[in-house]
């Protein structure tokens, strides 16, 4: 360990650790832009000899200069003249470091100065920014002039407001730079780019992908294009780690990105993002371990699911979708036992449970509740198990082998299955010793639902949702009696329909079943927590490589389209893939959820204006005009209010209010303008009122 001192601060960090990791590892803030908790540092990159920017080239100015950084993290160190940059200088032991002087803050200021010449910045050096929805502008700049829509939440703003703009910084004059909007998944605006590398870097040293480069114009200002006329012929791989990375409005997604997709769409929850990537990489039975930690019946649903994953993939927005249920057929076809050496033995709990139904739910549920040492049996009233699988779907859309093989694994789980066993009476269940009652009937062509609701126990469940209070006795007389059972068994079938076994959306169906599952286990005393682990989880690489052409690469798989209801069960499924068409396309995933991995950018501190929300910090607010914020136990502002009478209004807010932790006040005669303009503010940055304020969303 390499010891130093960062603003009369003793620090130890590993040797090789540059300043400015060593501060910020700290808690001691340099300001920074070109840097990034992901991204190496910058060290001397070389330009390109020339870049596309839309349909134009433009060719290197300065051939011999190289990009030394945003030049914001200067420091000063003892014993070596002149300013040196942080994140890429090397501690040493022993060395002294001060980030804070006047000829510190001017070199800074100078810098920031520089880029803002070509950057909008009118709503940062604006009286009236607070508050400011930025339409219409009260001091007439014109549009193109202020800054872009991230204002309030754009990481250049903190950063500038930090360190702090000139006066004599010049006003900016917009250059009409081309803002492409033609690419998929995001926007490229060249008016609001800072030069600041971080796309190129991540695109070239983490991905791997060079499809980004930079020149020099003739100001020696860092110019940021594409390889290639387009992204596509530049092998963009549309990953959006870019995008992730800019600290300003200049990419910016089409789309919000805060989670996977294709995982989210998934109605169990599989993670897509991981089983692709594995058959991409040949390992085919990790890859089936992962499909069968959330889905029992994956065999079933590789040829039947609607595959909600395939309709929201973005590799879609590029060409086609990635054919995920394809994938998820080959591995299912194509595994060993692999998955089974990480199942946990199950311990016996004492606790019986019945299930009335062995469609998707049941089976399901039967599965999960197994595995959780629960003593589980399936009534089924007809012949064979499966429900609407084996009786609605026809065994071209569904082959035998693969229903059975599914069945016979949940079977082994030690699931009694009873067959030809209708259930009239719930009480009956219970009196046979049953604990909990799970009715996963669906829509049959055996008739309507046989089976009496008319219980008052507790421990009734149909399709993950407590029977009790939702559907009670007197409910179903009242059903009874107002329309007769005529109308009371179409209402069951749509509640099986839309709750249960619905042959129309099988994997629905198997989620309602593993909700129950859930619910039942905590019912009967458990965690409710059913998922399982099948597969230690593995180092993910951020490479991904070149590859030319890559968003041309045309889909293996054809699309599915299910037929309508009417025609269900009357069409054949798909050619299986091969091991190579297998791999080629699981390698034509986007792999967005890499980017849900980077770190997010060390922002400013801010200052702490509030204090503790008690009894004697509100005795001290005086009675007058002014405006207050609630802050909760994170420090995030719940509550915004000016008022007549700052003391009582806050005393009030003392007794009534319990998520208050923290609060803050100033006087100002103002304070109706001024409570407007700090929830602007506030919905600029977060895009919703504060919890308190709701009541006034239609307002704003």
């Amino acid at each position: 360990m390499i010891t130093l001192i960062i603003d009369d601060v003793e620090v130890k960090v590993p040797k090789g650790t540059t300043i400015l990791d060593a501060a910020l590892q700290n808690d001691i803030y340099i300001p920074h832009l070109c840097s990034h908790p992901d991204l190496p540092p910058v060290e001397q990159l070389k330009p390109a000899d020339f870049i596309y920017r839309g349909n134009e080239c433009l060719e290197n100015k300065k051939p011999d200069l190289q990009y030394e950084g945003c030049e914001l993290c200067v420091v000063e160190i003892d014993e070596m003249e002149g300013l040196h940059l942080s994140c890429n200088t090397k501690v040493s032991k022993g060395m002294a470091v001060r980030t804070m002087s006047p000829e510190i803050e001017n070199s800074r200021r100078d810098r920031l100065m520089f880029i803002f010449e070509r950057h909008p910045h009118a709503c940062l050096t604006c009286a009236q920014k607070e508050g400011c929805a930025r339409f219409p502008c009260s001091t007439n700049i014109p549009e193109l002039e202020r800054c872009c829509s991230k204002f309030g939440r754009c990481e250049f703003q903190k950063v500038a407001e930090y360190v702090g703009l000139k006066p004599e910084t010049p006003r900016y004059i917009y250059k009409d730079l081309p803002h492409i909007k033609k690419d998929p998944l995001f926007d490229r605006d060249y008016n609001v780019c800072i030069g600041c590398s971080r796309c190129i870097r991540v695109c070239r040293e983490v991905r791997g992908v060079e499809a980004l480069d930079f020149i020099f114009d003739e100001e020696e200002r860092v110019v940021i294009g594409n390889v290639s006329l387009t992204l596509r012929e530049s092998a963009c791989r549309f990953c959006t780690a870019c995008v992730e990375v800019c600290p300003t409005g200049a990419l910016m997604d089409k789309e919000p990105f805060e989670e996977v997709p294709c995982q989210n769409a998934c109605p169990v929850g599989i993670d897509v993002p991981r089983y692709v990537r594995l058959i991409a990489e040949g390992r085919f039975d990790e890859s089936y371990a992962v499909v069968r930690e959330r889905l029992p019946l994956p065999s079933v649903c590789s040829y039947i699911c609607l595959s909600f994953c395939e309709n929201e993939c973005r590799r879609g927005e590029v060409n086609d979708p990635v054919g995920i249920r394809a994938l998820k057929r080959f591995v299912s076809e194509n595994h060993s036992d692999l998955w089974k050496k990480n199942l946990k033995p199950p311990v016996p709990t004492g606790k019986k449970v019945a299930i009335v139904g062995s469609g998707p739910a049941g089976l399901t549920a039967a599965y999960h509740l197994a595995r959780k040492g629960h003593e589980l049996t399936i009534f089924e009233q007809a012949p064979l198990p499966g429900g609407m699988l084996r009786q609605a779907i026809s065994r071209k859309r569904l082959p035998k082998k693969a229903l059975e093989e599914d069945i016979e694994e949940i079977l082994r789980t030690g699931v009694n299955l009873l067959l030809n066993s209708p259930k009239i009476q719930i009480d009956e269940l219970f009196e046979e010793g049953f604990d909990a009652v799970f009715l996963a009937t669906g829509s049959t062509y055996m008739g309507p639902p046989t089976f009496d609701l008319s219980s008052s126990r507790e421990g009734v469940f149909a399709g993950g949702d407590a029977v009790v209070g939702g559907i009670s006795e007197d409910f179903i007389h009242q059903v009874r009696g107002e329309n007769g059972n005529g109308f009371f068994y179409k209402l069951i079938n749509q509640l099986s329909l839309h709750r249960g076994d619905s042959s129309r959306s099988a994997v629905k169906a198997i989620a309602s079943g593993r909700k129950a599952a859930e619910d039942i286990d905590k019912y009967l005393g458990g965690d409710g927590n059913v998922d399982e682990s099948l597969l230690p989880s593995d180092e993910i690489k951020q490479w991904l490589g070149r590859e030319e052409n890559f968003a041309d690469i045309k889909r293996l798989s054809p699309s599915f389209k299910p037929p309508i209801p009417q025609y269900a069960g009357l069409s054949k499924v798909e050619s299986p893939l091969t091991r190579e068409e297998a791999m080629n396309e699981a390698k034509r995933c986007l792999r967005c959820e890499l980017r849900l991995l980077f770190e997010k950018p060390i922002l400013p501190p801010k200052k702490k204006l509030w204090i503790e929300f008690s009894p004697e910090n509100v005795a001290a607010v005086p009675e007058v005009e002014g405006l207050f914020q609630l802050l909760d136990e994170n420090e995030k502002v719940i509550y915004i209010k000016g008022t007549m009478n700052l003391h009582k209004e806050i005393e009030e807010q003392l007794e009534t209010n319990e998520n208050a932790r923290y609060f803050m006040y100033e006087q100002d005669e103002m304070f109706t303008k001024k409570e407007s303009e700090l929830l602007q503010q506030y919905i600029a940055e977060h895009g919703e009122m504060p919890e308190g304020n709701r009541e006034l969303d239609d307002l704003f």
